[in-house]
């Protein structure tokens, strides 16, 4: 079953705002709209293998959503992305880094990633573990501030994805509140996960 795309979505370059419609720039600093098209309905199925529950959010490089993952009976995170994205080096390289630096890195503080593929319009997709709570950038923007003793622990947990990346030959070079995931895990709160190691540096030779 493929089901129908939905309606088009419009990015801000400069803010990363997404907008229902445009009418050729963003209202909030006048950079150029660019058109995403249309996103996936619920339904379609990608790869033979995901089937597209719903949306989760859109970016500059791609969307990403909830999808049910037919082999192992659960729902992941695949980050799908924007066609005007896949014919572009530098984004295709930097979703390779991506894939390159989750096949090295295990601690439970960073993003797993299950799986990577294409979908069948020929777009590079992620699976990844579904997370529940929200970024670190998403609670600043509503509390202002986080607590001292909050900051320090979720600091420790930050250090402890980065501890083992840098001994990988890893350096993350975007690491912001935005990629700071704060979720649920084995009963406690405020659980780290680093996102987004799509402009990492490699220190390997190759």
């Amino acid at each position: 079953l493929q089901a129908q795309s939905v309606v088009a979505e419009f990015l801000c370059p400069e803010c990363e705002r997404v907008f229902a419609s445009g009418d050729g720039r963003c209202p909030y600093d006048g950079t150029r709209l660019v058109n995403l098209g249309a996103g996936l309905a619920s339904g379609t199925v990608i790869d033979n293998r995901y089937t597209i529950r719903r949306l989760l959010g859109k970016g500059g490089m791609g969307s990403v959503y909830v999808a049910r993952q037919h082999s192992m009976d659960r729902d992941v995170a695949i980050k799908i992305m924007h066609h005007r994205a896949d014919g572009n080096q530098a984004s295709v390289q930097r979703f390779f880094w991506e894939v390159r630096a989750a096949r090295r890195l295990q601690n439970p503080h960073t993003i797993t990633v299950f799986d990577f593929g294409q979908t069948e319009r020929g777009s590079l997709y992620l699976a990844m573990e579904l997370l529940k709570g929200s970024t670190l950038g998403h609670r600043l923007s509503v509390d202002g501030r986080i607590a001292p003793g909050l900051a320090i622990r979720v600091a420790i947990q930050v250090c402890r994805s980065l501890e083992e990346a840098h001994g990988s030959g890893i350096i993350h070079r975007d690491l912001k509140p935005e990629n700071i995931f704060l979720c649920q895990r084995a009963g406690q709160s405020n659980f780290v996960k680093v996102l987004d190691f799509g402009v990492a540096k490699f220190l390997d030779p190759d």
